[in-house]
């Protein structure tokens, strides 16, 4: 597809409009580190360098981070367009229609998210309300490799469905980063959709009984205060949607895409993170999926 298609994707978020500004597409540079000798000199740092940026929400620059000279820095900008390129690549343009993002940033804007979430791209598996394809990205200045978090959300509940979470050595910041290898990946991600709505379909149908769910919770959670938490939960989701697997799936869900009542996240030192904390919970409840634990409960 021509670049005309990519521009058409892109204007659809508030980022990249004409004269709107984004909380993540700000302006970044690597700047020279030195450190004052006892007589006021300044010596250069040779074996470090300093991420600076400037974002709406500061009146000048800051230190982002301070990483090592092999650090590859790569803007936001730099790895969106070349999703975006990937999306377009993949997606057929009816499916593209509609297209929601939502962007959001952690310490300042030395972490930053974007969400694609696609109502063109659904499936009905027997739930409250229709599943649209969904992916996050990402980067971070200085905390962190590239990472792309694939699957759904539940319209009903808004809930974020996770299957995976791609983090490889090429996506970390090196001077061998390769950006481009994550059109690849979100091919498959559309595949893994397909396979996981055939899933979620026999999890609707998958009856669980409750001593073994209460099981699973605690294998979990790494807290009693967490335990309590999902178990609480598990209990309004299996009165909305029954005994079954797909009530296990949506409490923890919910646990990692809701910010608010017993799962509240508690901002400190004075520094934004709940963005950072909720991306977290997503590459947990990825894992938890993917446990023995969990896969027991299919078997039935």
């Amino acid at each position: 597809m021509p670049l005309d298609g990519l521009d058409k994707l892109v204007r659809l978020t508030p980022l990249m409009e004409p004269g709107a500004k984004s909380p993540i597409l700000f302006p970044v540079a690597e700047r020279k580190l030195h450190w004052l000798t006892k007589e006021g000199d300044a010596q250069p740092f040779s074996s470090h360098k300093a991420l600076v940026g400037k974002g709406h929400w500061c009146s000048k620059p800051h230190v982002l981070s301070v990483v090592n000279n092999t650090y590859k820095l790569i803007t936001n900008r730099e790895l969106l367009v070349e999703v975006e390129k990937s999306l377009i690549d993949n997606i057929h343009p009816n499916k593209l229609e509609g297209v929601t993002i939502k962007d959001k940033h952690a310490y300042h804007g030395r972490t930053c998210y974007r969400e694609y979430v696609f109502p063109k791209l659904e499936c009905d598996i027997g739930a409250k309300s229709p599943i649209a394809f969904r992916i996050v990205v990402a980067n971070s200045y200085g905390g962190g490799a590239i990472k792309v978090l694939a699957g759904a959300i539940e319209f009903y509940c808004t809930n974020g469905l996770v299957t995976g979470v791609f983090e490889t050595d090429y996506a970390r910041h090196t001077s061998g980063v390769r950006i481009d290898r994550f059109g690849t990946y979100i091919g498959k991600t559309l595949d893994r959709f397909v396979t996981d709505a055939e899933a979620w379909k026999r999890w609707v149908k998958t009856p669980v009984e409750f001593p073994k769910a209460m099981e699973l919770f605690k294998s979990l959670a790494l807290s009693p205060t967490l335990h309590e938490k999902l178990v609480n939960q598990y209990a309004v989701e299996v009165e909305d949607r029954g005994p079954n697997l797909w009530s296990v799936y949506s409490a923890l869900t919910y646990y990692s895409s809701h910010n608010q009542d017993g799962f509240a996240v508690k901002e400190r030192d004075g520094s934004p993170s709940s963005a950072a904390t909720m991306f977290k919970r997503e590459t947990e409840v990825a894992k938890w999926v993917r446990s023995a634990a969990f896969k027991q409960l299919e078997k039935v």
